[in-house]
């Protein structure tokens, strides 16, 4: 119920604004604003105080407009310019420095008026239920109400020269709220309960004053069609189907005046009532919450492109989507991409000639994982590159962002990184030739420049010290030890990798192409190419030791692994036990001829990481080419406190034999495709990146 508080800002000579908050803020979550509705409080949005994950995912201040609930002002006269610019000074008074906000009706042009007047603060704007216009013909044409004639004589009856001590509000005009804004299925408990706020609110000489000048500022108020060019940041407006008020024509026509907002969009609430939050409170925190509107970048084996798409989540009322969003220009073609800690910084393999790996900047969009808006697409700037003995197959980020990991084939280099994230001087060259020589002959679709017979991917321990290096052609793993402080002369014992170890495959035809640790440290997996399994090895506490423990095979049992070529072992971002603890690990395989489809397997891992049985085995929609690479999701995309049943972990997964990057969702049973997108003819996606 209401925890209404009072706070002094000094706009009109002086206002007492009323606002409430489910819990005290917090400056590490994002803030979202709520203006409420013609004559209501801020209890319009009690059913959002009241669901735990949102109130734990975000701040939430419920800000009551100048003539409605407890705020209060001398002055008699105040527009909704008036109250967008007390909000701003609300705001600033409780230090909140960035915030979205939404608002129900008359509160959906409060919003605009608040992103006008201060642009640098307002990440994005939720209006329901609204309209743009003034109450003008056009609007009425459009099959929204006639605002005009409809607060005319409810104007006139509340106009008196005398104090009216005695006022209440009548009964028909508390219906009549409640009729437009709640809908017929207003429940009686819902009734009763604003029926008396209302009265409450608007009695004695002071609340009819009040009433007026509330209905005289919906009925007069100016129009902001010629405004909605000047509002840049995004905007999400939610509108019913079953508004009374304003119609779902309005809202489709309006929208598309917010031509210099990054992204707008409409999505309407099937039977939805013009007070939308509280007709259909459920379906609009899903709808606000749920929808992950997420970036990926996409290389491809054999073009000088990068692609960067957006993937939105699927919500109730829409389904999942995967687009485009730009292609940029680049120096080769880029199988393997790594992101810097900080995401900041793109890293890629190049298959260029000589070979080299090159540094993009990432000039990021402004973003919010719990709000489903987002600025404008990310755009890569190239920084520098270097050249590299042999092409290599893999990249990979120290977790301090300062050192740069390639290997492929016979060789590996590690970098420096600079402050601006370009790649610096070369502090360590990798060699993994040894005397007994390496071949090819026989692989279907090639080596790959070495790679199909010799080192193929380097991947770093959670702490950062240790590495692990997949050898196919020598059939084992290399373990090497980091040294985060190396020494700048070239001496063996003050080197950055020191070699741990060669451990060899448990099988003689394993090929290990990839592994992945464990958060745990204590856990190394390793995906082999060649037998379609993974296998798990015990780390010990030196962190470069390893003990075969268990495997599992991760293609059908009835097929055979020589049809295959198994490519990725990638960990679960988001399900997790009590202890933080991933529960799943994904792998993928890809088919040897077109004709043969891959698959994507879900393995189960105990509480200390050892394997479990497997849960399901998805086949991919083609072959996969040379990828059927999976890429999970970031934690980042799950840490917003919303209720699990109403998420799934999404997966990347790219095809080279068709040139399509694939969304793929796992519920905690079973993996789906929510959305494709196709890079476009001749483009063979290769690997994908989450921002």
């Amino acid at each position: 119920m209401s925890n209404i508080k009072i706070i002094e800002v000094p706009h009109l000579g002086g206002i007492s604004a009323a606002y409430q908050m489910p819990k005290p803020y917090d400056s590490s979550k994002p803030t979202m604003v709520m203006i409420n509705s013609h004559r209501t409080t801020s209890d319009l949005y009690r059913l959002q105080f009241e669901d735990k994950a949102l109130s734990d995912a975000m701040n939430m201040i419920a800000i009551e407009p100048l003539g409605h609930g407890q705020t209060r002002t001398k002055s008699e006269h105040f527009t909704f310019w008036d109250t967008a610019i007390m909000n701003l000074q609300v705001l600033a008074a409780l230090g909140v420095e960035k915030w979205y906000v939404l608002g129900t009706s008359q509160g959906g042009w409060v919003t605009v008026r608040m992103a006008l007047l201060a642009p640098d603060k307002c990440l994005g704007i939720l209006p329901l239920g609204t309209s743009m216009d003034y109450e003008s013909k056009r609007s009425t044409d459009l099959g929204c109400w006639d605002g005009y004639a409809t607060n005319t004589p409810i104007i006139e009856t509340l106009t008196s020269n005398e104090p009216t001590p005695d006022f209440e509000i009548a009964d028909q005009t508390c219906h009549s709220v409640l009729d437009r804004g709640f809908g017929p299925d207003c429940s009686a408990e819902s009734r009763q309960f604003w029926i008396k706020e209302l009265k409450k609110n608007y009695r004695g000489d002071d609340g009819r004053q009040r009433l007026r000048m509330a209905a005289i500022n919906l009925r007069d108020r100016d129009g902001l069609h010629g405004r909605l060019s000047d509002v840049r940041c995004p905007v999400l407006w939610l509108h019913g189907t079953a508004d009374q008020v304003y119609s779902v024509r309005n809202a489709e026509e309006e929208i598309k005046m917010f031509i210099n907002s990054p992204e707008a969009r409409l999505e309407t609430i099937d039977g939805g009532q013009h007070f939308l939050s509280y007709s259909h409170p459920r379906e609009v925190i899903i709808t606000i919450t749920s929808r992950k509107r997420m970036n990926l970048i996409v290389g491809t084996f054999n073009t000088p492109s990068l692609h960067t798409l957006r993937f939105d989540s699927p919500t109730q009322t829409k389904d999942a989507s995967l687009k485009i969003l730009a292609k940029h220009n680049a120096i080769g073609s880029h199988s393997w991409l790594a992101l810097s800690p900080s995401k900041q910084f793109l890293y890629c393999t190049a298959w260029t000639e000589p070979p080299s790996v090159v540094a993009y900047l990432i000039n990021q969009s402004t973003k919010n994982q719990v709000t489903s808006i987002e600025s404008a697409a990310p755009q890569l700037e190239y920084i520098n590159s270097a050249t590299i003995a042999s092409r290599s197959g893999y990249v990979a980020v120290h977790p301090s962002g300062k050192f740069l990991y390639s290997v492929g084939g016979p060789s590996g280099e590690v970098f420096a990184l600079r402050d601006d994230g370009g790649i610096g001087e070369c502090i360590q060259a990798l060699s993994f030739v040894e005397q007994e020589a390496t071949t090819s002959q026989g692989l279907l679709h090639g080596d790959f420049g070495g790679l199909r017979h010799g080192a193929h991917s380097v991947d770093l321990s959670a702490d950062g010290k240790s590495i692990y290096v997949a050898d196919i052609g020598r059939n084992c793993v290399w373990t090497y030890s980091v040294n985060a402080t190396p020494d700048s002369k070239n001496d063996a014992s003050s080197a950055h990798l020191m070699l741990g170890g060669k451990h060899i495959a448990p099988r003689y035809n394993d090929g290990p192409r990839h592994t992945t640790p464990h958060t745990n440290g204590r856990m190394l997996y390793s995906l082999q190419e060649h037998s379609s399994m993974v296998d798990a090895f015990e780390v010990a506490e030196d962190g470069v030791t390893l003990k075969h423990c268990s495997d599992v095979k991760i293609i059908p049992g009835d097929k055979d692994p020589k049809d295959y070529w198994a490519d990725e072992v990638r960990l679960t971002n988001k399900w997790r036990d009590d202890d933080g603890q991933p529960k799943y690990l994904y792998a993928s395989t890809r088919g040897l001829k077109d004709s043969v489809k891959g698959y994507v397997a879900v393995i189960e891992l105990d509480a200390s990481g050892h394997l479990g049985h497997t849960l399901h085995i998805w086949e991919s929609p083609t072959s996969g080419g040379w990828a059927n690479a999976i890429e999970p999701a970031p934690a980042s995309a799950y840490k917003d406190g919303l209720d699990n049943k109403l998420q799934k972990e999404w997966l990347a997964l790219t095809d080279s034999l068709e040139g399509f990057v694939f969304v793929l969702s796992f519920d905690g049973q079973l993996i789906e495709e929510v959305a494709r997108v196709c890079l476009g003819e001749g483009q063979q996606a290769a690997t994908a990146v989450w921002l």
